[in-house]
């Protein structure tokens, strides 16, 4: 838990540093991520679980798809303010 937050927390310098569009930062998050999750279900035996079908496989794409688009526009505002703003917002908003 502790290592997720350092990561997320830190996600913001690392996005400012790299000077890349949110929709292509957002590319290669989801590769790296599918990719790694891809890797720990071959080597834990579980890769099998991975697979949705129907209505399981159309919400998870809808999910995606709507954490796609809150990650660039996270992103965009990094751009617009600052990653204190961009990052506050982003996590309390939801509160709200």
């Amino acid at each position: 838990m502790i290592f997720g937050g350092l990561l997320l927390g830190t996600l913001g310098v690392f996005v400012e540093e790299a000077r890349q569009d949110p929709l292509t930062t957002v590319l290669f998050r989801c590769t790296f991520g599918a990719c790694g999750l891809a890797l720990y279900g071959a080597v834990s035996g579980r890769l099998r679980e991975l697979y949705l079908g129907g209505r399981p496989l159309l919400t998870a794409l809808a999910a995606g798809v709507l954490m796609a688009a809150n990650w660039a526009l996270f992103f965009g505002a990094i751009r617009q303010t600052s990653i204190a703003v961009a990052t506050v917002v982003f996590h309390v908003q939801p509160l709200g």
